[in-house]
């Protein structure tokens, strides 16, 4: 078997997927035809799904970042008609993954939203609570990684409740922004 080593120019990639992004390309758009620079196709294949993630977070940052320009700032001559236009066109996703315009939202598709934050929100706790368990028995032991104790799995789960996550049905909390999920 062979071994093949790809040097990727992270800031030169993010550059080209947002520059066609900003020509009105979708992220998957961008990170497909960015793929399609890198030989062998076999290449290219492997790095779209990752270009592809990258581009979605490009997307995010600059929604968010719209979001804060116009939603939750306040103007002194209040909103002008260009900030509407780009607040309206401004998206999120929804816990079963589909994106939707602030301005085309409805009142169940905010609600999926607000459902899904309040899961990656309880996710987080526990998972905080599993690393302070951690840390907490590496403390105890007086050692530098949990492998350094033998029975460690069995140990953790006496003082972290929460060691193993439930699926939540319909969860797509590492969908597809995992950069930054959508927040």
């Amino acid at each position: 078997m062979s071994k093949i080593t790809i040097q990727v120019d992270d800031e030169r990639i993010h550059t080209q997927l947002r520059l066609r992004m900003e020509r009105g390309m979708s992220p998957e758009e961008a990170a497909r035809d960015v793929a399609e620079q890198y030989n062998p196709a076999p290449i290219a294949e492997l790095l779209l799904p990752i270009l592809a993630t990258s581009a979605r977070a490009i997307e995010y940052q600059r929604d968010r970042r719209n979001e804060r320009r116009t939603l939750f700032q306040r103007h002194a001559g209040g909103l002008t008609a260009a900030e509407r236009e780009r607040l309206s066109s401004v998206s999120f996703r929804t816990g079963d993954g589909r994106k939707v315009e602030w301005g085309k939202a409805s009142w169940s598709e905010h609600e999926a939203r607000i459902l899904w934050n309040e899961t990656r929100r309880d996710e987080l706790a526990r998972d905080t609570e599993r690393h302070r368990a951690a840390q907490k028995l590496l403390e105890t032991e007086g050692v530098d990684c949990l492998d350094d104790i033998p029975d460690w799995q069995e140990r953790i789960t006496e003082i972290c409740e929460h060691w193993v996550d439930e699926p939540t049905p319909g969860d797509h909390s590492t969908e597809p922004d995992q950069h930054e999920s959508d927040a």
